[in-house]
Parts: structure tokens; C-alpha cells; sequence
């Protein structure tokens, strides 16, 4: 295989780890979001590694490096589109766990008050002496 081949697939590996993100995202598997962002972050010297090899080969080949870039921009613009869904995906699950988490420090509030008004009141010392 080709570094160029090699190339094109490490970004096919992005597209899936990325749609497999946003899917993770939507069903709020934290877990699977951080995996999924780490095996992208190990990518990243690989595409880097490859990028190089491909220009490599592309010259020793005697090949235009721009119809190469080309592919790879068109690729990478679509990446691009992906990743910002997904932060807009990941933007509108902070909203709503914001505003839960706001639900549920209001309901904390309300039982403090609850709990508060049942307790027995103290009795005054002086009426134990009749």
C-alpha cells in the first residue's frame, strides 16, 4: 500500500471514530467520547507521519503535490463539517445538563426547607419545672 493510500485511510479512521463520537454524544456515553477523542488524538501523528511520505513519494514519482493536496483539503473540509456538529452536538448536552443540574439544586433546596420546617422545636427549659 501506498503512503498515500495509507493516508486517505487514517482519515477514513477519523470520519469513523468522529460519526461514532457525535453517536456517543447524542446518547451521552462519556466513555465512548473520550475513547473515541484519544484514538483520534494517536492518529494525529500518523496522518503527520504519512503526509510526509506521501510528498515523498509524490516527488520520486515526479507527481503534482498540489492534486494531492487538493483530495486531502476536500477530505479534511469534510472532517471539519463533522467535528463542528459534534461540538454543536456537545454545546446543546451541556445546555440541557445545565439546566437539570439547575432543576436539581432547586428540588435540593426545597427539601433543605422541608426538612428544616419538621424539626421539633426546642422546648424552653423553664417549662420542664411544672
Amino acid at each position: 500500500m501506498s503512503a498515500r493510500n495509507d493516508l486517505l485511510e487514517c482519515y477514513q479512521q477519523w470520519r469513523r471514530w468522529t460519526e461514532a463520537e457525535g453517536d456517543a454524544i447524542k446518547r451521552s456515553d462519556w466513555t465512548l467520547v473520550a475513547r473515541c477523542q484519544q484514538n483520534k488524538s494517536q492518529l494525529k501523528p500518523v496522518i503527520v507521519r504519512f503526509t510526509e511520505q506521501t510528498h515523498v513519494e509524490c516527488k520520486a514519482l515526479g507527481l503534482d503535490l498540489d492534486v494531492l493536496d487538493r483530495e486531502v483539503r476536500a477530505v479534511i473540509r469534510d472532517l471539519i463539517v463533522l467535528e463542528t456538529r459534534n461540538a454543536g452536538v456537545l454545546a446543546d448536552q451541556r445546555e440541557v445538563n445545565k439546566d437539570h443540574r439547575a432543576e436539581l439544586d432547586r428540588s435540593e433546596r426545597n427539601l433543605q426547607r422541608v426538612k428544616h420546617s419538621y424539626r421539633p422545636v426546642a422546648t424552653v427549659a423553664w417549662e420542664s419545672y411544672s
